[in-house]
């Protein structure tokens, strides 16, 4: 076997695993959910500042250092489960 069959195989995998695409779904709506709520806050609590794409960005970012190690933690939990299952 290839390096390039081996990748083949794991990215087709990859693409297949419902897992991976639920990861994304949320991922998804979390962004747009925090994008609104980013936006929508300052109006909702009587501030006078607007929401800035700089901050915007820096918001998300925050989110995402939290989501992303998160979500690696249950990715690995599960694929633990499934090798001692196996």
């Amino acid at each position: 076997m290839t390096c390039l069959t081996v990748a083949k195989k794991d990215f087709r995998d990859a693409v297949q695993s419902r897992a991976l695409w639920s990861l994304v779904g949320v991922f998804v709506v979390l962004s747009i959910v925090s994008t609104y709520a980013y936006v929508e806050a300052p109006a909702l609590l009587g501030s006078q500042a607007e929401a800035t794409f700089g901050g915007l960005i820096f918001f998300t970012i925050g989110l995402t250092g939290l989501f992303v190690p998160l979500a690696a933690i249950v990715v690995c939990y599960l694929s633990l489960i499934h090798i001692s299952d196996g």
